[in-house]
């Protein structure tokens, strides 16, 4: 590999570094041919015909009167507590008697006003299984207390607070969970008056697999001033005649009879169980590797001259992949991802995936190797204009990448690659087709990390775990199989990040998708609101935050190195989007382009001076290196335009082929004309 020592641009580079925000450099090719993405994509119709989701007078009675809110004056605030209710909010939501078979959640009583609704309930029902990781749960009241009297996040990790989210450990109770509160006075469609509803910051990941419990006790609003629900008071004396309560219910009054909640009387509670939206992706995986295969199997074409940089080989070939996701693209039916009686994904055919692989052609012995995976609407040819990759095989190393569904040769039906990827007139597929081309990510990487000689007088691919770099879509699915990974590896994740809901809310580009969603659903929406809850529980397979937790590793898997690159100029992947990635990892940013996330004092960020390596602690009592950097004034190609990420993403890739990945600045012999000092 070649020298990267050099001190004139360690100098140049540190300079970009103090004075980023000064100015932001021009567009690069690639990123003139790519559309952004990173977040769902609502709006148009892609050829997609959702005239039977259109008709208002599908929906159902909500089963409340959302014109009313009369305000009872009471001495006392009366949570709902029924079995026999007949609206989703007469009992609190999520709820584990609330479980159906094969442990889907039960959505019958879900407020439908509209036809809309139907396809994304049934996603869930059909599809999700335990509650989410990000969830929002709801208490019914008869009337609610004035604002003033409602603790912050910060307050109700207190063992006095009124309200609050517990994890149940195994006799007892655990610890607290941070929660941020919302109230309706008066109801809507979707909405019942008087509804109190609290829900994690995002980026408080709930751990998988665990049951909670969420509170609320008799000094909510004031001292004593919340009435003990009568028929909760019978399943916390063992009195209820609803079995399904009385199951549900038993670690919480274990929790109790343990001197949990510092003995404080409970007026309501709701006990759930989370899911692990990304534990599929492992069986997916399980049995695409039972048919692995090898370079021998595969005929390579070479890549003419004008779709590649000068002084770079490149061919393309053709690895039949296996195809979870039912139906064809682009889906406007089918999508979804099918599972047997003894849980084993199906698999629905084999595409025809076209893989393309690039070297320099002065390369000499066997070459390291990268995964490029690109954002929505790129191209072998756009991503060979990325001044990183650049930089990788002006080092002497080869990239690979592969058209995903909608994109290049596997785009047959023109359909649009933004519209057909984030598919959400058929939510069944939407959910999906990231976690499929994470699938394909994680088969070609099995096969990447064997290396081998391609073909008869072409490179030979070193053996070893081959990093992997993603921009936008691409770092959206390289988290995701970085979660699903189960080999010590470096990512480099560009422009990405977690909280399906806050993306759809906060992104205003390529339009303001919540305007968009108010108006189609005639609600006002926040990440509170049932619609965005049910949103965010039928993504989660795709969304980021449901990897993190694995990208720490445990007793059998190794953790991963990884390095998030954000800017806050950035339209489509928002500040809001990113800090809650930021905060779910915990990842220390670079010096001095560390961010002040709103998170008040539920984590102060820490800021590393370069170089940074091993800095963060495992629990199997290793580490490993990770990092996260926000550029002041940087839009949403940073990995691609901005000299200092260019260079850390460039170092870090190249050091973790090495066998220890860093953080410095590197010295590329590379042409960084293009780019003016910032």
């Amino acid at each position: 590999m070649k020298n990267r020592s050099c001190t004139w641009l360690s100098a140049y580079l540190c300079a970009a570094l103090s004075l980023t925000g000064c100015g932001e450099p021009e567009p690069s090719q690639a990123g003139n041919q790519e559309q952004t993405d990173a977040a769902p994509d609502l709006g148009g119709d892609a050829g997609l015909d959702a005239d039977a989701l259109l008709d208002p007078d599908l929906g159902t009675d909500v089963g409340w009167d959302s014109e009313t809110s009369e305000v009872v004056e009471e001495l006392a605030f009366l949570p709902r507590f029924s079995v026999s209710a007949t609206d989703f909010f007469g009992l609190p939501w999520p709820l584990d008697s609330r479980i159906g078979d094969g442990g889907h959640p039960m959505l019958g009583d879900f407020p439908r006003p509209t036809g809309l609704v139907d396809p994304f309930v049934d996603v869930v029902e059909a599809g999700v299984v335990g509650y989410a990781l990000n969830p929002v749960v709801y208490f019914g009241f008869d009337r609610l207390p004035e604002a003033e009297a409602l603790p912050s996040a910060e307050q109700t990790l207190s063992g006095s607070s009124p309200v609050g989210i517990i994890e149940l450990s195994d006799g007892g109770c655990g610890e607290h969970v941070p929660v941020e509160l919302r109230v309706w006075r008066e109801g809507d469609d979707y909405v019942a008056p008087s509804t109190l509803a609290l829900s994690p910051p995002p980026g408080i990941v709930l751990k998988p697999n665990t049951t909670y419990a969420a509170f609320v006790t008799a000094d909510f609003g004031g001292t004593n001033q919340t009435l003990v629900a009568p028929e909760f008071e019978l399943v916390m004396t063992g009195q209820s005649e609803s079995d399904e309560l009385t199951t549900a219910f038993a670690p919480f009054i274990d929790c109790i009879e343990t001197g949990g909640l510092g003995g404080s009387t409970i007026a309501v509670a709701t006990v759930f169980t989370t899911g692990d939206p990304a534990s599929e992706l492992d069986a997916m995986l399980d049995v695409a590797l039972e048919e692995p295969l090898s370079w021998e199997e595969t005929e390579w074409v070479s890549v003419p001259a004008a779709d590649r940089p000068h002084g770079v080989a490149s061919r393309t070939t053709i690895v039949r992949i296996p195809m979870f996701m039912s139906g064809e693209a682009p889906y406007t039916t089918g999508g979804a991802i099918g599972f047997d009686e003894s849980g084993r994904p199906m698999v629905q055919r084999f595409d025809e995936v076209p893989v393309y692989v690039a070297w320099p052609q002065d390369y000499e012995g066997d070459l390291p190797v990268v995964l490029w995976l690109s954002g929505t609407g790129g191209n072998w040819k756009s991503s060979l204009t990325y001044q990183v990759l650049r930089a990788l095989l002006q080092s002497g190393v080869a990239v690979v990448s592969f058209d995903a569904q909608f994109h290049g040769a596997r785009n047959a039906s023109g359909a649009d690659p933004s519209l057909a990827t984030f598919n959400y007139i058929n939510p069944a597929a939407g959910r999906n087709t990231l976690r499929q081309e994470a699938l394909e990510a994680l088969y070609l990487l099995h096969l990447l990390d064997q290396g081998g000689t391609l073909f008869e007088g072409g490179p030979t691919l070193a053996p070893g775990t081959t990093p992997v770099l993603g921009h936008s879509q691409g770092a959206l699915v390289a988290a995701l199989v970085a979660g699903g990974d189960r080999e010590e590896r470096s990512y480099v994740l560009g422009a990405t990040c977690g909280h399906t809901a806050v993306s759809v809310l906060t992104r205003t580009e390529p339009f303001d998708i919540r305007a968009v969603l108010e108006g189609t659903f005639e609600a006002e929406l926040d990440r509170f609101h049932p619609l965005m809850a049910l949103l965010q529980m039928g993504t989660e397979v795709s969304d980021p935050l449901s990897s993190v937790r694995r990208w720490s590793g445990d007793s059998e898997t190794p953790a991963d190195h990884l390095f998030l690159i954000n800017g806050d100029a950035d339209h489509y992947v928002t500040r809001e989007c990113a800090d809650a990635l930021l905060l779910a990892t915990g990842y220390p940013a670079v010096e001095p382009q560390g961010w002040v996330p709103s998170f008040g004092s539920l984590w102060e960020q820490e800021e590393l001076a370069l170089p940074i390596a091993d800095n963060s602690g495992l629990p199997n009592g290793g580490s490993s290196t990770n990092a996260a950097i926000m550029v002041s004034g940087g839009d949403h190609f940073l990995i691609d335009e901005h000299p200092l990420t260019i260079s850390l993403a460039t170092n870090f890739t190249l050091s973790a082929i090495d066998g220890s990945p860093s953080l410095d600045l590197y010295c590329p012999a590379i042409d960084l004309a293009d780019h003016e000092t910032v």
